[in-house]
């Protein structure tokens, strides 16, 4: 259904105090323009400021933002003060550049915006001492940090004649920027500001990047040691290669193009390929696919009959994917699969040992005797045993080939009974029994009073046992020479050390002599095979390589700490910790002996130092880390563009205090998703991670307070404000309490003349001249003087020639006077002639005297033609106009008359001549059309400086009124799925969109919205259990407000607060209904 929007905020001050966020401040004062209309022949209701209203123009108090039902933060500009050094009580704009003032800083959390017009702010002589880091990709783009002195917010950074991008100068001492692209070579930084640089010789070097083209082959067995050759740009010697998060082994740099290396071993899939070195880093994501070759180690039950048709199970490993199974020269029929077993139907074959190999297209293997045909036979009989030894512990699962016609009772080994797990004609499956000694015993099979005997028939071999392997590390170069202890080392032995096997210098039965072979960072399992036995030393060796830091990304982070940080370089295992500045990072991550990732602990403005602790040392970071403060003053984005970190602050409306424990996510599956944070007692936070990257969505909700959410920007720096809710009528902040103080005020005096000149006006009329002060901004100047009867008790207006007083707010200002005929039967007054005084400047308290004469006649009229209005496919809609006249710093007066109706031209009587005195004013003229009693939905457009009314002005096309497409507007339509849906049409299309909900009476707001122009949606989140104050309940009515602003030189990731005054659009819709959350 249409909404009839009323003012968000109580009307005492108490509630909506200086620090009330300024879009509030901006709704209203939006939706004033609608509110302060009336019809077509009275204009609307007299505004504060007008003749007998106790307001600025007639000596009673000034009308501050409480006035409109809101105000602004302290830190922004009142809406009432208009344009930098315009109007009454001035303003300032953003740089667009953080002060170093705010939440976590020791200088305070309220420090207004520089002022463009004053002297730069630091004292000391401009000096560069460094640049960091002090190398990056000839592509630009690196992060640098620029130390030094005696910066001002409006340096510019350029390296070789090309300006350096998001350019953020933090304090007099530090400049943020990242680089632009530059060739190859050492350049000077240079810092320059207004008439002054100054220089950092060769304080940069751009590399030509490092990067990956291919490897070759791309595949190998996961056992690691194929040959490779690495393909790219930019290697040095010291360049590393991991390969799946494993460094390869014995790199060899043959050129700047090429490396050549050994695979580690790995498992079976696709790796990425990771260069690092001094230039930087490269990968090639998926480019090399580690093999599994099939493995087997054991048939079951390992022998059968000669006739075939028997069902065994090989076991193994990479068995899931072999296609072919011979035994012998024999293929056997595959009956199923897994990876670690595969089971078969024997073929045919003669009585015998013969070998099973396994085949699949990742390679084949082979397993000498391990299966015995047994011919066919009636009677009792041992032929065999497969394996034909076995542990001294015993314990082993072994096969007895032969023929057991009537099955059997017993099995003995050496005399001691072994257990029969299964028996089959011609196979015995059993678990030997542990052995009196090592060597060979008989095997005697048992069936009813038959036996059958088959003498040295099972060896048994002592335990293979591996303990340790000293010293235990070395280098990744291998050559050490190591000693193996354990037990059961009995030839044939091999002893492998990560992908390759070692060479054996010695052995005896308890230790084995070696020298260990070339290996990959990091641990490696140790694997010896002796006699047909193999045991595994898990992590038996650690191969070392010596550390290494070739790079920190990114270089700096918010105070908060949890920024991510990446280190690249070598040797970066077996880390016990990262200190910065001496406090121990958390989460720290070894992503390969190449990567080392940590999160920054909370920190102080500046720089600190970065450690690596190892279990042989300390490694110190060259470059520092850069803690900063992300605070901007007044709200909004800014920085960088992001990559791997977004930085939060919230802070209160109200009060602009930090708001401590607000929920921070980056996704609207807040209850699924890792990127979640808390803001600290700063009221700040830092979402960080592998996949904060480029446009995100920022959402933020606290206990008592509204909900934000920032749709798909990309500025690193995101500072919002939220409304405290009053949801209890014993909180102290909800109460009535004592209104602030009014602001001083300054009066303008002095003698109106002109007003004799017009002739007699008849019975029951008298001539009357009335003064008012000018206005920061439209919509804050007086709306519809003359629609309404002037007072002729005001002291602002005078019956004939006389003096007059009025109290204005102070500050640089013009005073306007408008002299007449005004008729007491009708209340009309008629303007014909108008004076100005100019160059004011009122001191708070102070007083000026300005003499005006009504000498400028108001004898011309501007035509006004409105393109593009929606009113004639909208029967509910008025087009409507209202002036203003522009003295730019000494501020705005109007509207001096509104029209209203449905056609689209307007004439505009009663105008100056822009001389003379009025030479350098312009005329703005804001137009638009408005819903049914003036409300939703209404277009505007406003056009400024406008000088040449003697042609008609065709004003900019109207944007078209917002229309809900999801859900259904009509009849409280429900939100489905947390996504709304809107759109704009026409020829003007939005580059802001700002959302607000408020409760279904109106008297909250409880979330707010900023999207950009070209995204007609917004998704909002599925808060989770824990989250503090979610805004909406299912089935909560409530109501939606939609601004589509373009607004004047406006990009969504530079947004600041300012940007939703109105005096910087050009174009805007407006548009509200009922709904109902999901």
């Amino acid at each position: 259904m249409p909404v009839f929007v009323r003012s968000p905020f109580p009307a005492h001050p108490m509630k909506t105090s200086t620090r009330r966020l300024l879009v509030h401040a901006l709704l209203v004062l939006a939706l004033g323009l609608i509110s302060a209309c009336g019809d077509e022949d009275s204009g609307g209701p007299l505004p504060s400021g007008t003749a007998g209203d106790p307001g600025t123009a007639s000596g009673g108090e000034p009308t501050s933002a409480e006035s409109t039902g809101a105000s602004v933060p302290s830190s922004v500009s009142d809406p009432t003060s208009g344009p930098p050094g315009g109007g009454s009580g001035g303003g300032v704009e953003s740089s667009g550049r953080p002060e170093p003032t705010g939440p976590g800083s020791t200088e305070g959390t309220d420090a207004p915006l520089p002022d463009p017009s004053l002297p730069p702010l630091p004292s000391g002589t401009l000096s560069l001492s460094s640049v960091q880091p002090s190398s990056g990709p000839s592509s630009g783009g690196t992060a640098i940090v620029i130390r030094g002195s005696g910066f001002d917010f409006r340096d510019d950074v350029v390296i070789n004649g090309r300006l350096a991008e998001a350019i953020d100068v933090v304090d007099e001492f530090t400049i943020f920027a990242m680089t632009p692209p530059n060739p190859a070579g050492f350049y000077s930084v240079r810092v320059v500001g207004e008439g002054r640089a100054a220089s950092l010789p060769n304080g940069f070097r751009y590399l030509e990047p490092t990067t990956f083209e291919s490897i070759e082959p791309g595949s190998g067995p996961e056992t690691g040691g194929t040959p490779v050759t690495i393909r790219g740009a930019s290697f040095t010697p010291e360049t590393v290669v991991t390969i799946g998060g494993r460094s390869a082994i014995d790199v060899q740099f043959m050129d700047e193009e090429t490396l050549v290396a050994l695979v580690p071993a790995g498992s079976p899939g696709l790796a990425d390929v990771r260069i690092s070195g001094p230039n930087g880093s490269a990968i090639g994501e998926g480019v090399f696919r580690w093999t599994a070759e099939p493995l087997v180690r054991s048939v079951h039950p390992a022998a059968g009959s000669a006739m075939g048709g028997e069902e065994v199970v090989l076991r193994g490993r990479s068995l899931g994917a072999v296609s072919e199974v011979r035994f012998g020269s024999q293929r056997a029929s595959l009956l199923a699969s897994d990876d670690e077993e595969l089971t078969v139907r024997t073929p045919a074959g003669a009585p015998g040992l013969v070998a099973v190999t396994v085949t699949s297209d990742q390679g084949s293997a082979r397993l000498d005797d391990a299966f015995r045909y047994v011919a066919p036979s009636e009677h009792l009989s041992v032929v065999g045993v497969v394996p034909g030894w076995g542990s001294l512990s015993g314990g082993d699962q072994v096969t007895i080939a032969g023929s057991f016609p009537a099955g059997v009772d017993e099995v003995v080994f050496g005399g001691v009974p072994a257990a029969i797990e299964e028996s089959r004609p011609n196979a015995l499956l059993v678990r030997t029994p542990a052995g009196a000694m090592v060597g060979w015993v008989d095997v005697e099979v048992v069936s009813g009073e038959e036996g059958a005997l088959l003498p040295g028939a099972f060896e048994y071999r002592p335990d293979l046992v591996v303990e340790a392997m000293e010293p235990g590390r070395g280098d990744v170069s291998g050559g050490e020479v190591a000693e193996l202890t354990g037990d059961g080392f009995l030839p044939p032995l091999s002893v492998r050390v990560g992908a390759f096997h070692a060479e054996i210098l010695g052995h005896g039965p308890g230790s084995v002599t070696l020298r260990v072979p070339p290996g990959s960072a990091g641990s490696a399992d140790v694997v010896v095979t002796s006699a047909g036995r193999r045991a595994v030393l898990d992590g038996g060796w650690l191969y070392t390589q010596q550390p290494a830091v070739f790079a920190m990304t990114p270089p700096r982070g918010a105070i908060a700490g949890n920024t991510q940080v990446l280190l690249s370089g070598r040797g970066l295992s077996g880390v016990e910790a990262v200190l910065v500045d001496g406090r121990e990072a958390p989460l720290v991550e070894e992503r390969d002996p190449s990567l080392l990732a940590f999160r920054t602990p909370p920190g102080s403005e500046g720089a600190a130092t970065v450690e690596v602790v190892l279990a042989d040392g300390t490694l110190a970071v060259d470059d520092p880390f850069f803690y900063f403060n992300p605070f901007l003053p007044g709200g909004g984005w800014w920085g960088d563009v992001i990559l791997g970190a977004v930085n939060v602050t919230v802070l209160d409306a109200e009060t602009a205090e930090p708001v401590e424990d607000a929920f921070v996510t980056l996704s609207v599956r807040a209850t699924e998703t890792v990127y979640t944070a808390r803001t600290n007692a700063a009221g700040q936070a830092t979402v960080s991670g592998d996949g904060v990257s480029g446009g995100q969505s920022v959402h933020v909700v606290a206990e008592n307070y509204s909900a934000a959410t920032v749709q798909d920007v990309n500025a690193e720096n995101i500072v919002v404000y939220l409304t405290y809710i009053c949801t209890d009528p014993d909180d102290p902040r909800c109460g009535d309490g004592d209104p602030p103080p009014p602001p001083p005020l300054g009066t303008i005096r002095g003698q109106l003349t002109g007003i004799d000149k017009i002739a007699d006006p008849g019975p029951g009329r008298v001539v009357m001249g009335i003064v008012y002060p000018t206005f920061g901004i439209p919509w804050n100047a007086l709306r519809d003087p003359l629609g309404a009867p002037p007072s002729p008790m005001g002291a602002n207006a005078t019956i004939g020639d006389g003096p007059y007083a009025l109290r204005v707010l102070p500050g640089e200002q013009a005073a306007v006077a408008f002299c007449g005929v005004y008729d007491q039967a009708t209340s009309e007054f008629d303007p014909r002639w108008m004076g100005v005084a100019r160059g004011l400047f009122v001191p708070p308290e102070g007083e000026v005297v300005a003499n005006i004469d009504c000498d400028v006649r108001l004898n011309r009229t501007a035509t006004v033609k409105l393109m593009d209005s929606p009113v004639p496919t909208n029967p509910t809609m008025t087009n409507w106009v209202t002036p203003y006249l522009d003295f730019g710093s000494e501020g705005v007066f109007g509207g001096l008359w509104r029209l209203q109706g449905r056609g689209e031209e307007f004439a505009i009587d009663k105008l100056p001549a822009f001389s003379g005195v009025l030479s350098d004013v312009t005329l703005t003229v804001a137009a638009g059309a408005s819903g049914p009693g003036d409300g939703l939905p209404t277009s505007t457009v406003m056009d400024r400086t406008i000088r040449d009314i003697s042609r008609q002005i065709t004003l900019p096309s109207l944007m078209s009124p917002v229309r809900l497409t999801r859900p259904s507007p009509f009849g409280f339509g429900r939100v489905e799925g947390r996504r709304l849906e809107w759109e704009v049409t026409g020829p003007v299309a939005p580059n802001l969109q700002y959302l607000y909900i408020m409760d279904a009476g109106q008297e909250n707001v409880l979330w707010e919205m900023w999207v950009p122009g070209d995204q007609n949606f917004v998704n909002l989140p599925y808060w989770p259990a824990d989250a503090p104050g979610a805004p909406l309940q299912p089935g909560e009515s409530f109501v939606l407000i939609v601004f589509a602003v373009d607004v004047i030189g406006f990009t969504f990731d530079d947004f600041e607060y300012r940007d939703l005054f109105y005096d910087r659009w050009s174009s805007w819709s407006i548009n509200g209904w009922f709904l109902t959350w999901d």
